[in-house]
């Protein structure tokens, strides 16, 4: 008889794909205009971000409820900015500032409906938002994610790892996790069933 053993510690990191996070960045890079110029696209966007709020607190709970014992800890981890807006950027990059901007304020969205869903389910939110400061995409130094790669993912010339966190990048999640779980012993909190997600715009 196969006994069946279950983690004490869970770390997670979904939304940017379901969305197509990294498809709206290449919608941006083949197209000779501003992307999502218009507010009734980014309406759009978070319209669809936000139709994931249920989906991530059913996750959350699902995994909660198959742990076989109480004390399981799971800790979540937002999106990190990806892009300097205010600087100039390097030929890998590929985006104006009103679409660097964009990306931002979708992270921002993105980040704020993770944290209510983890509240609602008494899971435990990383905030990673800031972790690739100093190291983003247009700022100088190295950088902890890549630009635009080659490849024959996309267009069969872009990369899946095009904007995607590097070896530095991933070492910078491992440290803001580390930090803010306490090398992972911070206790969960309590649930909060009224939250709901948050609307666009809002604190």
């Amino acid at each position: 008889q196969v006994k069946l053993t279950y983690p004490n510690v869970v770390t997670i990191s979904m939304i940017g794909n379901d969305i197509g996070f990294s498809d709206k960045l290449t919608k941006c890079i083949v197209g000779t205009d501003s992307c999502f110029h218009f507010r009734e696209d980014r309406q759009g966007v978070a319209a669809e971000v936000a139709s994931k709020f249920d989906t991530l607190v059913g996750m959350y709970k699902n995994i909660q409820e198959t742990a076989a014992h109480d004390d399981l800890k799971v800790y979540v981890l937002g999106y990190p900015q990806l892009f300097s807006i205010d600087t100039q950027c390097a030929a890998n990059v590929r985006l104006d500032q009103e679409e660097r901007a964009f990306s931002r304020g979708l992270v921002v969205y993105l980040n704020a409906v993770i944290r209510a869903a983890t509240e609602r389910a008494g899971v435990q939110y990383i905030d990673v938002q800031d972790a690739f400061a100093g190291a983003q995409l247009c700022e100088e130094g190295e950088k902890a994610v890549n630009g635009l790669t080659s490849g024959n993912d996309v267009l069969k010339v872009i990369g899946n790892e095009s904007f995607h966190p590097n070896e530095k990048g991933h070492q910078l999640f491992a440290e803001a996790l580390a930090s803010q779980s306490i090398n992972l012993t911070k206790p969960m909190p309590a649930p909060n069933p009224s939250k709901t997600a948050p609307i666009e715009g809002s604190d």
